[in-house]
């Protein structure tokens, strides 16, 4: 009985020795960098998916500033932007822009922002963490504001985002509540949760409008009939921001705000493996899979190892497909060290055994040896001592 769990014990010793040096690395996050990496190239693996016909945007790309100036611009070219538009009649206008400064122009501004009714705007921080608001006059004339802060990953990629900061929503947010209010209900997500985004694809496939050919009504009216409008800059330089797409060039805020209303109106924001999930899953993979792998011979050790390695990233790929997004790194790592683990442990317990069986044999026939043969001892003792 003893000997049957020391043999157990020896075969899960490997895997849960594995388990909790992976344990350890997820707690203090060292798993997370190559857990990004990883989602990035989920996201290029799956490729593009759809985006809600919904949300489109105006962007202020460099054809625009090209041709009415330096930004940023004066309030008048807004103020005939809403005036263009209320002939087309969109659901909601977002505009990604901090009008903190009071201009001569506010007041026009505000009037237009009271006329179109459905004009959500933006608030942001400055850097040393004070709000940057709308003036009062234009934060009173617009339907809702909200922030448009992101968090930034150490490789410098957005992926995820507050919905709620300092009891302010995320400008995304603002946008699909008033629509909500003004049009059909939108089931939301847990607010006190990050969203977890969603990229659809690259920033080109998002569907924009210059600036400039909008005021000058170059781009058909039907295209903003019953949309959601998310007015921003485009222009490289201003407001960059990396994505698992955008990286060199890099996407925009706008696309971020984008996106983040597209993810909550198509509600297909990114779903992570709670962390009970993952506890689960070290486990698994690490005891689990050291004792399923213990009772085969070491040619099929390395064929499960592989295998095992090849399924779970097949079925991660699935995963997200389905906006799940599953640890890849953790798990790979913890299939490939506890094979690793194994072997060795292995070999180094049949080597024991051995020296163990090499010993009884001596002790039991030493005297048998010596009568039959004296000089036995001297010519064995040292491949005993290069063994032991």
């Amino acid at each position: 009985m003893n000997s049957r769990f020391n043999k157990v014990g020896w075969r899960l010793l490997p895997g849960s020795l594995v388990a909790l040096l992976f344990a350890l690395l997820f707690k203090l996050g060292a798993l997370d960098s190559p857990e990004q990496l990883a989602q990035t190239g989920l996201f290029h693996l799956r490729g593009q998916s759809s985006w809600d016909d919904r949300v489109v945007v105006i962007a202020i790309d460099e054809i625009s500033i090209q041709k009415l100036g330096w930004f940023p611009w004066k309030r008048q070219y807004y103020v005939r932007l809403l005036e263009v538009l209320a002939k087309a009649e969109p659901n909601i206008v977002a505009f990604d822009l901090i009008f903190s400064e009071p201009t001569v122009d506010d007041e026009k501004f505000a009037q237009a922002l009271m006329k179109k009714g459905n004009v959500v705007l933006a608030q942001a921080q400055d850097v040393l963490g004070l709000p940057l608001l709308p003036t009062q006059r234009l934060a009173s004339a617009a339907i809702a504001t909200g922030h448009i802060l992101n968090t930034r990953d150490p490789d410098g990629v957005t992926r995820r985002i507050d919905l709620h900061r300092h009891n302010e929503s995320t400008l995304g947010l603002a946008t699909v509540r008033t629509y909500a209010f003004m049009q059909q209900e939108i089931p939301l997500p847990n607010l006190e949760q990050p969203l977890w985004i969603n990229w659809s694809g690259p920033a080109r496939q998002m569907p924009k409008y210059s600036f400039i050919d909008v005021i000058q009504q170059k781009v058909p009216l039907k295209n903003f009939q019953n949309k959601i409008i998310v007015v921003g800059v485009t222009a490289a330089g201003i407001d960059p921001l990396i994505t698992p797409f955008d990286r060199n060039p890099a996407a925009s805020g706008v696309h971020l705000h984008a996106t983040v209303i597209n993810n909550l109106l198509q509600g297909n924001g990114l779903q992570r493996l709670p962390e009970t999930g993952v506890w689960f899953l070290i486990l698994l993979g690490g005891p689990g899979f050291g004792w399923l792998i213990s009772r085969r011979r070491e040619d099929w050790q390395i064929i499960f190892w592989p295998g095992a390695c090849l399924i779970w990233g097949a079925l991660s790929l699935v995963f997200f497909y389905f906006n799940y997004w599953l640890p890849v790194v953790l798990p790979i790592g913890v299939f490939s060290l506890t094979t690793v683990t194994t072997i060795v442990s292995d070999h180094w317990r049949n080597y024991l055994l051995l020296q163990r069986q090499i010993q009884q044999l001596w002790q039991a026939y030493q005297q048998d040896l010596v009568i039959s043969n004296p000089t036995i001892p001297s010519q064995i003792a040292p491949l005993l001592r290069q063994n032991i």
